[in-house]
């Protein structure tokens, strides 16, 4: 059974795994490097989660829904594609801004071997909500008629690139470099 703390521990430990997982990979963090940074003892790590596999996948589920629901959140009814990428756009942007380490996270750790399928469903799920709201708007002829994984593609890789350089060369991304960038994904996939 689970430790269920009202002090926070739990929550110390996902947050300090957070940190960890993100900075050095799931390979080069430790188990009393994540009690150490949550200040714990190495036990109240293990009677938070039976292991470090479990930790990872836990804060993976936790990020990926996050994510999902901050994007999906407010999806305007009635706009033109144009909007609607735009909208969805600053959104992730906002994300990004106010979750870098869990954005980071989670593009490290999407094709992690030690995913469970719990974890890989979660991430399933998600991305299958983004291919729907791609085909609907392919079906109104907005934009290109290719296959939906190429779009989302193409959207995210414009994305997370852009912003794991910005942070690995710490840079800014101001918005009107980040206004271009949507333009440009814009241009890359309308019909």
């Amino acid at each position: 059974m689970r430790e269920i703390d009202p002090a926070g521990k739990r929550r110390a430990i996902l947050d300090a795994a957070l940190e960890l997982f993100e900075q050095r990979g799931f390979y080069g963090t430790t188990v009393p490097a994540i009690a150490a940074r949550a200040k714990v003892g190495a036990g109240t790590v293990y009677r938070n989660f039976e292991s470090k596999a479990e930790l990872v996948n836990v804060l993976y589920r936790e990020a990926k829904l996050r994510l999902a629901q901050h994007l999906l959140a407010e999806v305007p009814k009635g706009v033109s594609t144009r909007e609607l990428l735009r909208h969805l756009w600053w959104r992730m942007v906002a994300y990004a801004r106010e979750e870098e380490a869990s954005l980071a996270f989670t593009e490290i750790h999407h094709h992690a071997e030690y995913l469970d399928e719990q974890s890989r469903a979660v991430s399933q799920g998600a991305h299958a909500r983004f291919i729907e709201l791609l085909e609907r708007e392919q079906a109104r002829g907005t934009i290109k008629g290719i296959n939906p994984e190429v779009i989302l593609a193409t959207v995210e890789g414009v994305f997370f690139v852009m912003f794991r350089r910005a942070r690995s060369c710490g840079i800014g991304l101001s918005d009107e470099d980040l206004r271009a960038a949507e333009q440009c994904v814009w241009e890359a996939i309308r019909a």
